[in-house]
């Protein structure tokens, strides 16, 4: 069975975040995505993944304003100006972590 990609987002997160306390790493790059909330986390992880807002909203049954304010929470919390840097920012972040 897949794994959503938030759980994969998060266990690879967790693991760099371990990998990087051993080494005494800097674990700031990591810490931003803590303030996202769990729908936060959602919302973004399906965005990685492709899909629209209004197929998100459909998936999480929300309306797709809804997704559109949690979109812009992630932006704003993440000090993002448009969503694919953040996603690509997550991506930077963990591939470069191991």
């Amino acid at each position: 069975m897949k794994r959503p990609v938030s759980d994969g987002v998060n266990s690879a997160l967790t693991m760099c975040r371990d990998e990087e306390g051993r080494e005494g790493g800097n674990l700031d790059q990591f810490d931003k995505f803590d303030n996202l909330s769990r729908r936060e986390k959602e919302v973004l992880s399906m965005v990685a993944d492709g899909k629209t807002s209004k197929q998100i909203a459909q998936t999480l049954r929300i309306s797709p304003k809804t997704v559109q304010a949690h979109r812009a929470n992630c932006l704003r919390k993440l000090g993002a100006n448009s969503t694919r840097s953040v996603v690509c920012d997550l991506l930077r972040t963990v591939l470069t972590a191991n």
